[in-house]
This record gives C-alpha cells, structure tokens and sequence, in this order.
C-alpha cells in the first residue's frame, strides 16, 4: 500500500501577543524562545520571567516547544513549565 506522508505545520514566536494569535491558523507545534539565555547567541536573553512561563500553554492549544538556552540539566525545568519539550 501507498503511505501518504502527512504535514506538520510549526512557527515559532518569542512573545505572548503572537502565540495568543496562533490559535486562528493550524500549527501543530510552536517553538517559543528565548526562554533561557541563549547558548550559541551573545546577549540572547529572554524578556519574561521563569514563573509567567507557567502558563504559557493555556495561552493556546498548540503544544510548545522551548527553545533557547534548553540543555539536558534544564530539561526537567522546561518540562515543568509545561512545555512539550
């Protein structure tokens, strides 16, 4: 039999206005950033505090993805924040 190969459509965004937005089109996945100091980018710092990160996805149905600064000691941290990884 034939496999379809199936779409997934992301974005990413690095405030609360725009993923408050994204509900209205169909992503599957939001990469938000930064949420930790970047690792590869100088002076990459993330505007909000670690406890309004909390939640972030009550703000939208799509499943979020952290992104700047995330190691795997932060891993535990990111996950307890809701993010899906």
């Amino acid at each position: 039999p034939a496999t379809v190969a199936s779409e997934i459509v992301s974005t990413g965004v690095r405030d609360f206005e725009s993923l408050v937005e994204l509900d209205k089109f169909n992503f599957e996945y939001v990469f938000f950033s930064p949420v930790f100091p970047s690792i590869s980018k100088s002076g990459w710092l993330p505007s909000f505090t670690l406890e309004k990160l909390r939640g972030l996805q009550d703000l939208t149905s799509c499943k979020l993805f952290a992104l700047g600064g995330v190691t795997q000691e932060r891993l535990g941290l990111v996950r307890e924040l809701g993010f899906a990884g």
